[in-house]
């Protein structure tokens, strides 16, 4: 599930919003689990959540689990301290911007996994 036009308010720019769909895209081609599941964006105040989850729960509008938090204003990723807030803590809390691309940098499993958000 891809951004919707009512959100863009509360995105900062038009590059991040695009940048942000970009991203849970290249999550969903290349990342998921198997056929059922995909990466969804759930909205929050401060934070975009994506969530790693089946279509029964997409439909259903819940379920499945965290798997990185973005900054709605700046685009940076977070990893999950839990299913509510974003790990925010240290120097080394911003574990990549969604706006830089470096993601895509990573190898497909620490992608899917989410290895590449605790290095």
């Amino acid at each position: 599930m891809r951004l919707e036009d009512k959100h863009k308010a509360k995105i900062g720019s038009k590059g991040l919003f695009n940048s942000i769909n970009e991203f849970v895209d290249y999550l969903n081609e290349n990342c998921k689990y198997n056929d059922t599941d995909r990466f969804c964006i759930q909205v929050g105040g401060k934070y975009l959540k994506i969530v790693s989850c089946s279509e029964e729960n997409v439909t259903a509008g819940g379920g499945g689990s965290v798997y990185c938090f973005i900054e709605a204003k700046s685009g940076d990723i977070y990893k999950s301290a839990g299913w509510n807030a974003p790990y925010t803590k240290g120097k080394n809390a911003v574990r990549s911007n969604v706006m830089e691309d470096t993601y895509k940098t990573h190898d497909v499993r620490a992608l899917r996994y989410g290895g590449w958000l605790y290095l």
